[in-house]
């Protein structure tokens, strides 16, 4: 048998503790993460914590079409339970990690409470939260604010013109409390008062967000804005009753936003048309903006460009125009 031949360097140093079974030694002390620059921990908590789509805590439906909306419900809580719990577990580190991710995880992230009731659910999440969490909120999307109209809501009496028959139906207050409470959010001492005080619940929240710097406020097609003096009504009372005037006298971008969607066409399309043709023109006069935006059935939704023709709508144009309307 001839002799072998083997390499005088054969194995290499660093390969001979993997060949014999060992293996290497570490340094004793683990990696110091705190020991970092803060812009660098900065970059790891906005990889970690910062996400590309908004986070929807409440949501609703759009149209006839869209999906009911404990189905989206059930959707997005398991979204937030596999996606972004995970990501939360780097906050339990310690205080130090706790306040800095925290502060990129409010102040990076799109928060959306987009149902009927969402200025409940909304200040149900910033007493949850509290001060030193909801401080950080930079952008925020909520349900159109209701006005509110005397008497409205809880008696289910109807003002004049009935555009109150928009309002949520108030007494489902105590069932509301349950499902947050469900699903871990405090409720404040005075909120079932609030409860049955729409003005009040707005002007308490709008009160928490004096920090932001965009709200986006989501007129859904269940609103029901079928006439061509509501946008006047509705607007020339919507900032002094909601709390809305602190907000935008405070620096917080408001825009005006059209939200669209394939129509079918029907006879109601002249009247969408022309109430839509309406709030757009008087849109500029409250000092909003105007986009249009696309919107698919799971409450999703991207933004364009704002369309030159949209304060002339034709009669094609009216015809895919949805009633769901967005106020950013």
């Amino acid at each position: 048998m001839p002799p072998q031949i083997r390499h005088p360097h054969w194995p290499p140093p660093l390969l001979r503790p993997y060949l014999q079974g060992s293996t290497r030694r570490f340094l004793d002390k683990p990696f110091q993460f705190l020991a970092l620059p803060r812009e660098l921990r900065d970059t790891i908590y906005t990889r970690a914590l910062v996400f590309d789509t908004p986070i929807e805590l409440w949501p609703k439906h759009y149209g006839e079409d869209g999906v009911p909306c404990d189905k989206l419900r059930w959707y997005f809580a398991n979204d937030y339970r596999n996606r972004i719990t995970p990501m939360l577990k780097l906050l339990r580190t310690n205080h130090q990690v706790n306040a800095e991710g925290s502060e990129v995880f409010y102040q990076g992230n799109k928060f959306r409470f987009t149902n009927t009731n969402a200025w409940f659910v909304a200040n149900a999440f910033l007493y949850t939260i509290g001060q030193r969490n909801y401080r950080h909120l930079r952008q925020i999307t909520l349900h159109v604010p209701f006005v509110p109209f005397k008497g409205a809501g809880v008696t289910g009496s109807r003002d004049e013109n009935e555009w109150d028959r928009n309002m949520p139906s108030l007494n489902a207050g105590e069932r509301l409390c349950e499902v947050l409470e469900k699903n871990g959010l405090d409720i404040a001492p005075l909120w079932k008062e609030w409860y049955h005080d729409v003005g009040a619940a707005e002007k308490k929240t709008c009160s928490l967000l004096q920090g932001i710097s965009t709200l986006n406020l989501i007129l859904p097609s269940t609103f029901d804005a079928d006439s061509t003096s509501f946008a006047s009504y509705y607007t020339s009372l919507l900032f002094e009753t909601s709390g809305l005037d602190r907000l935008l006298a405070g620096g917080v971008q408001i825009a005006f936003v059209l939200l669209c969607r394939e129509h079918h066409i029907s006879w109601s399309c002249p009247r969408i048309e022309t109430t839509h043709r309406q709030i757009i023109l008087e849109a500029p006069l409250n000092g909003w903006s105007t986009a249009e935006v696309s919107l698919s059935q799971d409450g999703s939704y991207s933004m364009d460009a704002t369309s030159v023709e949209v304060s002339d709508l034709d009669w094609e144009y009216g015809c895919r125009v949805d009633h769901s309307l967005f106020m950013v």
